[in-house]
Order: C-alpha cells, then structure tokens, then sequence
C-alpha cells in the first residue's frame, strides 16, 4: 500500500535556511527520547497515551467482533445507517475536529447536499455544540427538523452523536439539551421506541453525560481510553464512530497508524518521517516562543485535515506558559511553509475524468494555449512555482505528500503528527496530560 512522504531537505538549503547539521543534531537527541519513549511502552505503559491505541483496537476486534470497542461502534453505524437521514455531531471544536476532518477529506464535498440513494444511504453530518452561538444552534435545528430529500420514515429521522471528555462541558450539555428536546418533537409517538437508539453519547468514564445516558435509556454509551491526552484522541471512539456512520473504512485508518508506529520504532533518525517533523518543528521556533508557520494546503478536501494537524502541533508545542529552552530551538527569523500535497485525485477518473481547461471560440482569455493541461497540471504547476518562490526567499519549506486520499494514508498522518507533537513535548520537558474538555463547567 501506499505510504505518506515527508520531505525535510527544502529546509535545509539555501543562505538564510536552517543548517541540515542542527536538524540532524535535533533528530539525533530525538533519537535518544524515542528510545526512552518505546522502553516505556514495550513495559504496557504507555506513557503518551495515544499510541499503542491503534494495535489495541485492532488486537480488540479480531478477539471479539461484537463485543470489542469496534465492534460495537460498527455495530450501531451499520445497523442503524437504514432508520435515519442525518446525525448531528455535537461537541467542542478541538475535540470534533478530527471526525470532520475526515467527513471533509474522505466524502464527497457537497455530501449533505446529495439524495440519500447518491450517498448510499449514509446520513448527512453536521456538527454542533461548540459554543453559545444562537443563530447557528437555531440554524441547524430549522435544517435538521426539514428532514431529508424525500418522504420515507428514514428521511424524517436523525440522531445526535453527543460527545465530551469530561462529561463536563457547559457548551456542548447546553446543545445537547437543545437538540434533545428538539428531537423528541421530530419523534413525536415514536420517541419512546427511537431516542434511547438516536442519542449516541461518547465521553468518559464518569459524569454529567453518563448519568444522563443512563436516565434516558441509550442503548449505547462509548467510553473514551482512561489517560488519552486531549487533543490526542482522534483514533478514539470520538471520531471512530461519526467515520464509521459515513461508511469509512475505520480498519484501514488504523491500520496506517499502526504502520506509522512500526516506522516511527525501526527507521534511522535520518529517515524517520515522525522525528524528523519533531526536529524541524524544534529547530525552527524563536527561542521563547513558538515557530511561526503557515500550511499551504493544495487540496481543498484536506483543508480540515491540516486544521487538525496545526491544532496537534499547538497541543504538541504547548509550554504551559514557559517557554522552551534556547538549547531546545534555533532562533529562526523567518516563517516556515509547510505544504500539504496529494500524488493523485481522489476522484474515480473513469467516471467523473480529469477536467481540462478546454478549447474555445471565445480566446480573449488565451487560454487556447493551455487547453490541454489539466487541473491536477495547473495545481502541480502552481505548487512548483511556490515552492520556488519560497526557496528563493529563504523561508524555511517542507512538503507533506500523500499518494491520494484515503483513510489509510490519513491514519499514517495523524499518528505521524501526534508521535511529533509528543517528541517535542519530551524534548522540552513537557509530558503530556489527559486535561479536561475547554468550556467545563
């Protein structure tokens, strides 16, 4: 299968660049941390957390297909898809983002705009909770009430897939009332037989939520992993289930990860794509302060996904308000661009084709001369050139490649980022916590 590449040499060349000396330097004392890192896990304490998660969940389900974690989260995604339209997913930005990163990187761009037979009778996804925000909590109420694009039974219903860490969370329970009451109205006669299947509630091991799961009667309740570091969770039920509602191939994403681990264990520092993002993170922050980047995103379907992963690198650069030591990070002026590229569309070109520009009558444009290149040409094209341009400035580049878009590539990305973001932790002398959901009450 295909593997995810991450290229460090751009930010290592030219006069203003980050030398490729201190980079391996960083790499080689990342080393010794990984080292450290993977003694502790191979004793079952695995003290980030996150990453023994995908083999677990793995190892889980080929045990017990019913039973397992996945299993029951497959049991309810795909017993479930046939009774209602849409699910509503509600929760804090930071703790969803990762299930809509995936809803964005693997659907169809317009999905909730799709007939359910177009979309093989998956639900619409929306996402809601994450603050007092009035028109849009009022909004999405008056669009999920509409129902679907026909009349069936189906299409009249949707679920609320509720989700907090702490249990705690004044934003995300003053939503969940909100769209409770509204979904009980929707139910009407039938909400005695539906609203214990509809509500699927994800949280931790005790609190408000879970008391209030219990009194509603949810068939259901997903637990998330004791000591999962906020932020560090989208492998978890919190975004396992929403993916797996939309029909993802959940086994394949951890899959990648789990291919991610076993790279991150056995390649040399130099070649190691998760200790080198580390050291070039490090090696290009101010001392005192954080680096400064930009993502330059060149697929519209990863827009989300690299949401996320600049989210991970402020959760992974988080210094608890001390910032690192100078010997920790090089004093680097300039801003690091870091490009997000993809080999190949994600699109069947059999059945939607590559589009072209096209030739025409009308050529004030002049774009006759180009009619044959495609937009997956132009964007090549145009990725070059900025790539160029930055070389030319001297401000530090490094390029992300996925071969295309699918949640095996993906599951090889979130784990490469949250490895990195835990190293940089460790080399600062900042372990990672579990911390409660932002917004508790």
């Amino acid at each position: 299968m295909a593997s995810l590449r991450f290229d460090v040499s751009a930010a290592s060349s030219g006069p203003t660049r980050l030398s490729a000396d201190r980079i391996q330097s960083i790499a080689g004392q990342l080393d010794r941390t990984r080292a450290d890192f993977l003694a502790s896990a191979r004793d079952d304490a695995d003290p980030a957390g996150f990453f023994g998660l995908p083999e677990q969940q793995l190892a889980a389900y080929l045990r017990d297909r019913q039973q397992s974690p996945l299993g029951r989260i497959f049991h309810v995604a795909n017993g479930l898809h046939h009774h209602f339209d849409a699910v509503v997913v509600l929760g804090l930005d930071d703790v969803t983002l990762g299930a809509r990163a995936l809803r964005d990187a693997c659907c169809d761009p317009y999905h909730n705009e799709r007939s359910r037979a177009a979309r093989g009778s998956k639900p619409r996804m929306y996402f809601g909770g994450d603050a007092f925000d009035n028109d849009a909590a009022a909004s999405l109420i008056e669009r999920i009430l509409e129902g679907g694009y026909g009349d069936t039974p189906a299409e009249r219903r949707w679920a609320i897939v509720v989700v907090d860490r702490s249990g705690e969370s004044l934003p995300t329970a003053v939503a969940l009332r909100q769209f409770l009451a509204a979904l009980e109205m929707s139910l009407g006669a039938e909400a005695a037989q539906w609203l214990g299947r509809l509500v699927i509630p994800i949280t931790g091991g005790d609190g408000r939520l879970r008391l209030l799961a219990t009194e509603m009667g949810c068939e259901e309740v997903y637990t998330i992993p004791a000591g999962l570091p906020s932020g560090f969770d989208v492998l978890s039920p919190i975004s396992l289930m929403p993916a797996a509602m939309l029909g993802l191939d959940c086994i394949k994403l951890l899959e990648g990860a789990a291919v991610m681990n076993e790279h991150f264990r056995a390649a040399e520092p130099a070649d190691n794509m998760a200790i080198q993002h580390a050291a070039v993170q490090l090696a290009c922050g101010d001392a005192g302060a954080r680096p400064r980047s930009q993502a330059i995103v060149w697929s519209e379907a990863l827009r989300t996904v690299a949401r996320w992963c600049q989210s991970i690198g402020d959760h992974g650069n988080d210094h608890g308000g001390h910032p690192p030591s100078p010997a920790a990070c090089e004093t680097y002026r300039g801003s690091g661009i870091h490009h997000i590229m993809v080999d190949s569309d994600r699109h069947d070109v059999l059945g939607v084709g590559r589009l072209g520009v096209g030739n025409s009558l009308r050529d004030q444009d002049g774009l006759n001369a180009i009619a044959d290149q495609t937009l997956t040409e132009l964007m090549q094209s145009a990725a070059g050139n900025h790539r160029d341009r930055s070389a030319q400035s001297g401000e530090l580049t490094t390029i992300t490649t996925l071969p295309t878009i699918d949640t095996f590539v993906l599951g090889q990305l979130f784990q490469m980022c949250m490895i990195s973001a835990h190293l940089q932790r460790q080399f600062i002398g900042e372990p990672s916590s579990p911390g409660p959901d932002s917004g508790s009450a």
